[in-house]
């Protein structure tokens, strides 16, 4: 996927772990952006989530954002699950949501797309190298 910045991806709207609703612009500059898709009925999910949160708190040096994306059937089961996550959430009501499911074409849970500031995918895939703590972060896809 090729775009000219971030925000023609993910969009500018974004959910504080507070439930706050603020704007692509209050952001400091983020070089790397992981998009957690996952959802609270999803036991590999909920086994992965402390993962990703070691992860998270582990790569401090980076300038990265997780934002989580979720698959869950209604925002009642968003709020309860995002309620655990110390990062960003794209709103559950919004158009992004849905169109990054299909734009990456999200059909199994867990899954973490690691994008550039650019929007292009660096890694379609990052649950397993997260799992095995593999080292080489953002871990990119192999050219083809």
């Amino acid at each position: 996927m090729q775009s000219a910045h971030i925000t023609d991806v993910i969009g500018r709207k974004f959910l504080a772990p507070n439930m706050q609703l603020f704007r692509f612009e209050s952001l400091k500059p983020i070089q790397i952006w992981l998009l957690y898709f996952s959802a609270s009925w999803c036991r590999p999910c909920q086994k992965f989530t402390p993962m990703l949160h070691s992860f998270y708190q582990s790569t401090e040096r980076y300038s990265l954002e997780v934002v989580f994306v979720s698959r869950d059937h209604n925002e009642a089961a968003f709020r309860e699950y995002f309620s655990t996550m110390p990062w960003l959430a794209i709103p559950f009501e919004s158009k992004e949501r849905e169109e990054l499911i299909t734009t990456f074409e999200v059909d199994g849970v867990p899954r973490v797309v690691i994008l550039n500031n650019k929007g292009e995918v660096l890694n379609d895939n990052a649950v397993p190298m997260i799992k095995a703590q593999l080292p080489g972060f953002p871990w990119p896809n192999p050219q083809t």
